[in-house]
């Protein structure tokens, strides 16, 4: 819903080809939400980056052909992107880049009744992902705790349950 409202607030900039005024909106919007923002038109090229580093570079993911070509009203996908500290979205080819999971949400930029780009908003969810794992160790420990637990009381039982038998 947020990504949706946030294709209308850019709609009117994006249509006048204000990009002032479309940088400026993105840039508030984007540390309102915590993440990073991206305006592209209908080639998927970004015209608008909150964090000023793509501008100009086509953008082949899924989820923005979704809204520009398979007309969705909205499209999210999950990436493992290469980054380094906490920049949002500094994609970087350097040895000190670190790999994080990253969540992108499009949605159509939509001004009178015609599609005129999409709008991209990044935010890191490696946080999430670290939990889920820890919790997944965890369970897999206590798996394992119990699954010896079975089997020692089964091995105990069955030697005490066959004990008369073999005597």
């Amino acid at each position: 819903q947020q990504v949706e409202r946030l294709a209308l607030a850019v709609a009117d900039a994006a249509a006048k080809g204000d990009p002032e005024g479309l940088y400026q909106t993105i840039n508030e919007r984007a540390r309102e939400l915590g993440g990073r923002i991206l305006v592209l038109d209908t080639e998927a090229v970004v015209q608008a980056d909150s964090a000023s580093q793509h501008n100009g570079i086509w953008l082949p993911y899924r989820e923005v052909r979704d809204v520009l070509v398979g007309g969705k009203e909205t499209a999210y996908g999950f990436h493992r992107i290469t980054r380094a500290g906490d920049g949002e979205g500094a994609l970087l080819q350097n040895a000190a880049a670190t790999k994080v999971w990253v969540v992108y949400y499009t949605a159509p930029i939509i001004s009178d009744a015609t599609v005129i780009g999409a709008v991209l908003f990044s935010a890191k969810i490696q946080d999430v992902v670290d939990s889920v794992s820890g919790m997944l160790e965890n369970i897999f420990i206590v798996f394992l705790c119990v699954m010896l637990a079975i089997s020692l009381i089964a091995f105990l039982l069955s030697n005490w349950l066959t004990r008369p038998i073999v005597t």
